[in-house]
Order: structure tokens, then sequence, then C-alpha cells
């Protein structure tokens, strides 16, 4: 990490002599290294830093909209969401201050504001690739996947080189049981992509759903090999392994699911069923009982076949 002392005195300028307040501020070049800053991932120094200059100079929208990327990278969309707002308040023809807007909304599941910013976003920029496709997966989080597909399209048409609308639209159209053509979308957007986990996790719940257990066990293995962190890959591949009576490998999969998610309610009933016809009857019990236990408590579910693959948000 840059030391603080020097950062502070390239953005603003504070080093040597002291300096009026008004002179106290991020100045055009200095607006550029704080926007290299964070993609460096100084977001905290880049926060610190932009609190002052927008107390500063409140009249800027370009400290307001650095305040609230930072925030945004922070993890913090609450706090992100009102600087973006100043921003837009300030120049409302400012297309990165309506776009952070619909981001924090779109991260803090407020997703009919963020629809609204997005299209703002489009209104203001119609060629803005990334607009079209996260208004898709605003709308698509809302389960309107006819309009979101549309979005997903019109992000492909701008940018066609970009993985990520393909898998985006390759995932709807699963959604919508039109499993053919989500699997030409997914496999472009692993054609542009490769290494793209959320693809191929969704590529291979097409692939076991369709009773490909081995290509099914391909694409998650590939997953867990780039996420190995990330329970539902390990899910995926355990009951990919099932298919293949792989059992040994099928357990070690849904236990590893489990300790990385020990909520992860299909993981027990996998296990549960998995235990039970291998003749371990305490284990199925134990693994059964837990499931039993999370499925009450998660409304999710309460309702829903166990057996179903649920996905992360694209």
């Amino acid at each position: 990490m840059l030391a603080f002392s020097v950062v502070a005195g390239a953005l603003f300028v504070l080093a040597a002599e002291p300096l009026a307040p008004q002179e106290m501020v991020l100045r055009p070049p200095q607006f550029e290294l704080a926007r290299d800053l964070l993609e460096r991932g100084e977001y905290d120094l880049v926060a610190q830093l932009c609190r002052r200059a927008v107390a500063m100079r409140p009249e800027d929208p370009r400290g307001h909209v650095l305040l609230g990327a930072a925030y945004l990278a922070l993890g913090e969309p609450g706090r992100a969401l009102l600087p973006y707002q100043r921003a837009a308040l300030l120049d409302a023809t400012l297309v990165e201050a309506h776009y952070g807007v619909a981001a924090a909304h779109a991260e803090l599941a407020q997703l009919a504001a963020a629809i609204e910013a997005y299209q703002r976003v489009i209104d203001l920029r119609p060629e803005h690739a990334a607009a079209h496709h996260d208004l898709g997966v605003a709308q698509s989080r809302m389960k309107r996947y006819g309009v979101a597909m549309a979005s997903f399209r019109r992000a492909i048409a701008l940018d066609a080189a970009a993985a990520r609308p393909h898998y985006s639209l390759g995932r709807a159209l699963r959604e919508r049981g039109r499993f053919d053509e989500a699997a030409a979308s997914l496999a472009r957007a692993l054609t542009l992509d490769p290494n793209l986990v959320d693809a191929l996790e969704v590529s291979g719940a097409l692939h076991a759903d369709a009773g490909r257990a081995e290509e099914a066990v391909h694409a998650f293995a590939k997953c867990v090999e780039l996420a190995p962190d990330r329970a539902e890959a390990h899910y995926g591949l355990a009951r990919a392994y099932v298919e293949r009576d792989a059992t040994a490998l099928a357990l070690s999969a849904f236990e590893r699911a489990i300790e990385l998610r020990p909520d992860y309610t299909e993981a027990y009933y996998g296990l549960a069923r998995l235990h039970l016809s291998l003749g371990s009857e305490p284990e199925a019990q134990a693994a059964m009982e837990r499931f039993e236990l999370l499925r009450r408590t998660d409304p999710l579910l309460a309702n829903a076949e166990p057996t179903a693959t649920r996905l992360p948000d694209p």
C-alpha cells in the first residue's frame, strides 16, 4: 500500500506550505490519480481523501462520485448511495453518478429503484453496454425474464466480445426452460472466457439436469479449481459424482460444501440420501435431521423440492 503521506500530498497538494481552504481539494489531475488508486484497491485511502474533498468543495460532483465508488468497492452500498445521489443532483447529465446510484440500489436489493436508475443511464448514453446488462440482471432478480433477455441481447449487440452478457442470457433462458438456447449462450460465454465461474456452474447444472454426468463433473470440477471456496460448486460436483456412482468423491464434495456453508440445506439432503443408499443409517439420520431443521427456517425451501438446484445471483 502506498504511504499515506505520499498519496495525500499528491491528491491534495498539502505537503510543503500551508494552503487556503479552497485549495485543499482534488484538482483535475488528482481526480485521475484517485481513480488509479481505486483500481489498485486503495479503497479506504480514497474514501478518506474524498471525504475531505467533498467537505472542502461540495459543489464538485467528481469528488462525490469517487467517494461513492470507494464505499461501493468496500462493500458498503448504503454509504455509497448518498454521495452518488448528490453527484447526480449536482450534474443530472453525469452518467457515472446515475450508474453508481443504480449499482448501490442493486447491491441493497432495491431492485425497482435500480432499474429506474439504470434506465436513466441508458437514456443518457444508449450505447452503455454495461448498463443494459446490469439492467437485465436487476430484471432477472425480479423474475422478469422476458425483458431481462431483451436487455442482455442489447448488451451483446453493443459489446459482443464481453462474456458475462452471454452468460446472463443463458441463465435467463434456462429459467424459462429454453435449455438448448441456454446451452448455446453459455457455450459462447465460455468461448470468450473459459474461466468464467458463473457460466461453468450454470453449464454444469444444465448438463446434470440433462443426465450428462460426465460433462457436469467436468464443468463443476473446473469451478472448484477456479473457486475452491464456492460451496455451490462443490454441491454441484457432488450431485454429478452421485450420478456417476462415484460415492466416495460425492461424500467428500457434499461435506466440503457443508464445511464452506454450514446452513446449506440442499447439501444436507443430498448427503442424507447418499448415506442412506450406502446403508449408513446413523449418518443419514443426522444429516436428515439437520436438513429438516434448516428447511423449516428457510422460507425459500419451505414448500420447494429439496433436490432443486439454487444458483447464486448473476
